[in-house]
């Protein structure tokens, strides 16, 4: 299976892309991740990467960026099996 990864960096909300929200769709289908940290009551995850599982498709159709600002940032020519780092406009 296909997948792609999407790591963010805010500049005008917060660098570490806290609360941006990352929608990926292709072929009719749609997956939405929000950037945290928190997992737990004594413990957080490090900020990594989001990961879209894409079947077997080969690229994304519309991968976007909704930055905590409401600023929304549009992707293009994303192709599966790959990591992409989106700096904030």
């Amino acid at each position: 299976d296909n997948w792609l990864k999407v790591r963010v960096e805010g500049r005008a909300s917060n660098r570490d892309g806290i609360g941006a929200r990352l929608r990926v769709v292709w072929n009719n289908r749609t997956q939405s991740r929000q950037v945290g940290t928190a997992s737990s009551y004594y413990s957080q995850h490090a900020l990594r990467e989001e990961l879209f599982g894409l079947g077997s498709a080969t690229q994304v159709d519309t991968p976007e960026v909704i930055w905590s600002g409401e600023n929304r940032q549009t992707l293009t020519g994303l192709r599966a099996n790959t990591t992409v780092e989106v700096r904030e406009r």
